[in-house]
């Protein structure tokens, strides 16, 4: 086992989704959340803020959309950490996954009961 987040600055992880062809990973750090490159070697280098907040669960899309739960819903925030959007829950989410025969389903948990939402974008991984 080896703590590959050092030498990338993880200080308070949580959350954390990677791509498919294993290049890239995100993860909630504390009140932010980061992204970095996934090396030959398995180490990560290039970090950088992925979305200005933390979040409890994580998704990507295939247009590598970064996914984030919310008190309000799930936020969606584009390469550049800008959130870009939000999807609505009737109470807090707690997690989410993409998945379907085709990934274009999220599914999505929260405080008291688990969700679908369809998206028109299927989640990263999925159509290769």
């Amino acid at each position: 086992m080896t703590n590959v987040g050092k030498a990338v600055g993880v200080e308070a992880p949580n959350g954390v989704v990677g791509t498919s062809g294993g290049k890239q990973i995100w993860w909630t750090d504390g009140t932010v959340c980061k992204t970095a490159k996934i090396n030959a070697d398995g180490t990560l280098s290039d970090p950088k803020v992925a979305a200005k907040v933390g979040s409890d669960g994580l998704a990507v899309d295939a247009r590598g959309r970064l996914y984030t739960t919310a008190k309000e819903g799930l936020a969606v925030h584009d390469a550049d950490a800008n959130q870009i959007g939000l999807i609505p829950f009737p109470e807090s989410p707690s997690n989410m996954k993409f998945g379907g025969i085709d990934g274009t389903t999220l599914f999505v948990t929260a405080r008291t009961g688990a969700y679908l939402v369809k998206s028109k974008t299927p989640g990263e991984g999925f159509g290769k």
